[in-house]
């Protein structure tokens, strides 16, 4: 049995020599200075003990994150996020799942105290020197064309050209996956993919690879054409509401949110607005905001950008089937949906509401009183981690009478640790990358609560075991 993080460092704190040693935040000379909140927000219980209190927000990591997507994410350079959290190694690679992150200082942070870009720079000073005079008459060779500085690439990786303008060598010590390279290089990563076959068309695994150099811009004068741009999609990610006679996708990323919107889409790709949203239904009246709506920056999403030659004008493939604005049950009952349903929601509920932009299962939770248990057992479409709450759905907040409690006993195949409560009424099985904050934050626990209903996961959560069944809730 091991920790449920198996690849990430203990959330529990203890230190161990970092591989390669600790980021040296304060011997850069070219670095860009982040802009700030003008007042330190409290600390989050899941914070990360050394990162700096003076701090204007703070970002908890999820699955998929590295260093060079978090501080993009936040508008926050490499440097200046290694530097509010100096715990973190220089090859990132002790980043805690659940663990919240210093992404935004307070006031000028050239201020902080360590803080400088100009430590190691050398004195030089220049002695007066006097010289015989030019005799004028000596012939001179006609000048040189100078020193030009010819970049040392590493070979490069398979299948990538030999006639691009520019490329990217892999560095052990540096952020090496696909969405940062392509954001340093002002490309997009359909581009990076295109030019380099050797790397995976799967964003969350596509990677440099070692000791191998990738083009990153192709030879002046060569421009990308979009309508040639067609990118294979997993099928699986399509979203509902979809023409399904689409033959051509553009696979959105979420870190392009706010940079690359609808307009942005119909002009590279010649549609109008009016074929972009009848392709794709579930865009909604608010095109932007749909777009990009409960995507993190780390997920791509498929959007559909051209149809064959068969499909009648103006047709779309029929979204999930609404139900009625308003029915009455046998009891008397009214039961409302104003928005699309998922499947396998409970039968009989009472109550739905309808998912906006900005929306979570907390904020639901919160509004209707109910815990996440319940609203799960109601809507297991959302997914045991609120992964699948979709903007414009409507899901069940109250369920029939006989519904909302979860099970008194723990699932028959999780084992359980010793000493939990008598009481326990809810039961989560621990999954690989979870942590206590993690499960603190969708159970609406604290963890004094958990805890003392799990006595044996330790008082640092030292002894969380992915597999096992644990209580998150009592009677």
């Amino acid at each position: 049995m091991g920790l449920a993080s198996l690849d990430i460092k203990s959330v529990s704190g203890k230190s161990s020599s970092p591989p390669g040693g600790l980021l040296n935040s304060s011997s850069s000379s070219n670095l860009s200075v982040t802009t700030a909140a003008t007042v330190a927000v409290p600390a989050p219980t899941n914070a990360m003990s050394g990162s700096n209190r003076d701090c204007g927000n703070w970002y908890t990591i999820i699955s998929g994150d590295t260093c060079g997507l978090v501080s993009v994410a936040n508008y926050l350079s490499l440097f200046d996020f290694y530097f509010l959290n100096p715990e973190i190694y220089a090859n990132c690679s002790n980043l805690d799942l659940g663990v919240a992150y210093c992404v935004e200082p307070v006031g000028d942070i050239r201020t902080y105290p360590g803080y400088t870009i100009t430590s190691g720079v050398p004195t030089i000073t220049v002695v007066p020197v006097s010289f015989a005079s030019v005799n004028t008459a000596i012939t001179t060779p006609p000048p040189q064309s100078g020193f030009h500085y010819a970049p040392s690439y590493l070979p490069k990786a398979p299948g990538t050209p030999s006639n691009c303008n520019a490329y990217h060598n892999y560095n052990v010590s540096r952020e090496n996956d696909c969405s940062y390279i392509a954001f340093l290089s002002d490309i997009t990563t359909d581009q990076l993919i295109e030019w380099n076959p050797s790397l995976s068309s799967n964003l969350s695994s596509c990677s440099l690879q070692s000791g191998y150099s990738y083009c990153t811009a192709q030879n002046n004068g060569t421009t990308v054409d979009a309508s040639n741009d067609c990118t294979p999609i997993d099928t699986t990610e399509i979203v509902s509401g979809t023409s399904s006679y689409c033959d051509w996708f553009l696979q959105l990323a979420g870190y392009e949110s706010g940079e690359y919107m609808c307009e942005d889409i119909e002009t590279d790709y010649s549609v109008t607005a009016s074929q972009l949203t009848t392709w794709n239904t579930w865009l909604g009246s608010d095109c932007d905001t749909n777009l990009y709506a409960n995507l993190l920056v780390n997920e791509t999403r498929p959007v559909c950008v051209g149809v064959n030659a068969s499909e009648p004008i103006g047709s779309a493939a029929p979204g999930p089937s609404k139900k009625p604005s308003q029915t009455v049950s046998a009891s008397g009952t009214k039961t409302l949906s104003i928005g699309p349903t998922a499947s396998g929601e409970v039968a009989g509920c009472k109550q739905f509401y309808t998912v906006k932009s900005g929306d979570s299962c907390t904020n639901i939770e919160t509004t209707y009183g109910i815990s996440f248990t319940q609203f799960y057992a109601w809507n297991p479409s959302i997914g045991e981690n609120c992964e699948n709450l979709w903007l414009g759905y409507a899901y069940c907040v109250q369920g029939p009478a006989s519904s909302g409690s979860a099970s008194p006993t723990a699932p028959a195949s999780a084992p359980r640790q010793s000493g939990i409560a008598a009481n326990c009424n809810a039961y989560y099985t621990v999954a690989g990358g979870d942590s206590c904050a993690k499960i603190e934050t969708q159970y609406n626990d604290a963890f004094a609560e958990l805890y003392s209903w799990n006595p044996a996961i330790g008082n640092n959560c030292q002894n969380l075991w992915a597999g096992y069944a644990i209580c998150v809730g009592v009677s």
